[in-house]
């Protein structure tokens, strides 16, 4: 009876190191046991899919600005929550900037990510997240480049490429103007190409776009009215009583089938036209 019990203990405990179930500590090669043998370290997981998205591009400034102290570009956070971006990367051709730790975009919201964030602020009105001092290299270029988010693990969770540069995105964005963006529209929407992106003429950093103005209606003033054609049909200048000039007269017609009013008509001759 006892053998058939040590047996089934045997037997439960290999089906169990079989199954992964159950581990055994580790021995090093000095003897020692490893205290931390069965033990999983959890590691920080990734974002969803298009949770953070490369929203906004400004990598061509207008005449009269600078580059690349006056280039930037937005993230935007798809999800319900805060995402901690401590020890994210971003990247382009040239160069890497790695997010500080405690750096947080919020729910629903914005981040901006500038190269100059004094120059940013005087330009646009708020503080961003400054990269350009810690940058190593990453400058935007106006003929083409790409930009790629990676979360802490080294995985990439967004990227967008523009004009000659096919590495994210093929075919990729199209090259815009000067002082123009590239954006997501919707903002936040992303399907991997490059039909996510609309041209901004009047770029929107740290926001919602707002809609092109519709100019306001001119007023159109009413029409002149057209003179009824109202007839002289019948004329008497030398009137009917010699040497009386008080019985001449002059007869008007009207051939509409309406009352005319004749305020504001004036009749005279060529000695007093602008007589009533």
């Amino acid at each position: 009876m006892a053998i058939k019990r040590t047996f089934l203990v045997f037997l439960c405990f290999g089906l169990l190191l079989s199954a992964g179930r159950l581990s055994l500590p580790r021995t090093r090669a000095d003897g020692s046991g490893d205290e931390h043998a069965g033990r999983m370290t959890p590691a920080t997981p990734d974002p969803p899919p298009s949770s953070v998205v490369i929203n906004e591009v400004f990598y061509d400034a207008p005449s009269g600005w600078s580059e690349p102290e006056d280039e930037w570009f937005e993230l935007c956070n798809n999800a319900g929550q805060d995402m901690d971006l401590s020890h994210w990367s971003v990247e382009d051709n040239s160069g890497q900037f790695v997010f500080p730790e405690g750096a947080v975009i919020p729910a629903h919201g914005y981040l901006v990510l500038a190269y100059d964030g004094t120059s940013f602020q005087a330009h646009w009105g708020f503080a961003p997240l400054p990269y350009g001092a810690a940058a190593g290299g990453l400058r935007l270029s106006n003929s083409g480049d790409r930009l790629i988010l990676r979360s802490v693990s080294g995985s990439i969770v967004d990227q967008m490429s523009y004009g000659d540069d096919r590495s994210a995105l093929d075919p990729p964005c199209p090259d815009v103007p000067a002082a123009h963006s590239l954006e997501r529209e919707p903002a936040g929407f992303d399907t991997d190409r490059a039909a996510d992106f609309t041209e901004r003429e009047s770029p929107s950093p740290g926001g919602e776009p707002q809609p092109t103005p519709t100019p306001a209606a001119t007023a159109i003033p009413p029409p002149t009215p057209t003179p009824a054609p109202l007839l002289v049909s019948e004329v008497c200048y030398d009137g009917t009583t010699s040497s009386t000039e008080g019985d001449e007269f002059v007869e008007l017609y009207n051939p509409l089938s309406c009352t005319v009013d004749l305020a504001g008509y004036k009749i005279g001759d060529e000695e007093t036209q602008d007589d009533s």
